[in-house]
């Protein structure tokens, strides 16, 4: 494949990299005579990176103010950026589908990393509007990812590991008498194990931890409790990406529906990069298998 296939974002790494060039550009384009006098007083906000000056025309129960923000002038450019991203990545995975399914999952995982050196902290934290192009970017490869998964359904069953001379049931029944006394999870004993050992399970586990904002099921708490087994090496996905099939085959919601893949993914980018009371409490419950 060709570097647009391969780097399929990288005229927009490229426009990341000089987007505080571009910020200086948008406010010297209002430096011009024919818009400076029209910039109304205090009208340069750079706090809120936009310009409010007066309207050449305007109808008498109009406002006479417009507000031009980079927010919109970059967003838009971001947005053109990622579609022609996408219609590059659609090509690509043509010509994967064509060699093995491994090497298109393989291929997506990569793009992940890309957009994390793309859209960085750093990067978010000083320019907060890029946030929903992020987010927009990764949800649109975990949906690629889910659907190649459907079209492919051969995941291998998750079993869980444990160290040798150790009983893998002894330590499920530990961790789920963990989950259940902290009102974590809620199903049946058998079921639980069968989760964690390939087999096929019943109604599957409820998780029922509650969001700490409203009473809705805790998702992002149930990501971070899945990456921890991954992290401490009790379950082993082939990609990371694998969480949005295992966690919606055997976890469901609060009342017992089902995860889409949609909610899933929209769970991994509400997670906070401060660690929550919660996400000790799982710590520790997993420090005592």
């Amino acid at each position: 494949m060709n570097n647009e296939l391969l780097y399929p974002f990288k005229n927009l790494e490229i426009y990341l990299k000089t987007i505080d060039a571009n910020l200086n550009s948008f406010y010297n384009s209002f430096k011009l005579d024919a818009f400076a006098r029209r910039i109304v007083p205090n009208g340069i906000d750079k706090e809120n990176m936009q310009v409010s000056m007066l309207k050449d025309y305007y109808k008498d129960d109009e406002n006479p103010v417009q507000i031009f923000t980079f927010s919109e002038e970059a967003g838009n450019m971001i947005l053109n950026l990622l579609t022609k991203g996408f219609a590059n990545v659609d090509k690509a995975l043509e010509l994967q589908r064509k060699l093995s399914k491994n090497r298109v999952l393989v291929y997506l995982d990569t793009l992940n990393t890309q957009l994390t050196e793309v859209f960085t902290k750093d990067l978010i934290d000083k320019y907060t509007f890029l946030e929903q192009y992020r987010t927009m970017a990764f949800q649109n490869i975990e949906e690629l990812v889910f659907q190649e998964k459907e079209q492919f359904p051969s995941f291998p069953p998750l079993n869980f590991i444990v160290r040798e001379g150790e009983n893998v049931i002894s330590k499920l029944e530990t961790l789920y008498s963990l989950l259940i006394s902290y009102s974590l999870i809620s199903c049946t004993k058998e079921d639980f194990i069968k989760a964690f050992t390939g087999h096929k399970i019943d109604k599957g586990i409820n998780w029922i931890a509650k969001s700490p904002k409203n009473n809705t099921t805790n998702k992002p708490l149930l990501v971070y409790f899945f990456r921890q087994l991954m992290n401490n090496r009790y379950i082993k996905a082939s990609f990371r990406n694998d969480e949005n099939h295992y966690l919606t085959t055997l976890f469901r919601n609060r009342d017992g529906s089902e995860f889409t893949s949609r909610q899933l993914s929209s769970a991994k980018y509400d997670m906070s990069d401060n660690k929550s009371a919660q996400q000790e409490l799982i710590d520790d419950i997993i420090s005592q298998l």
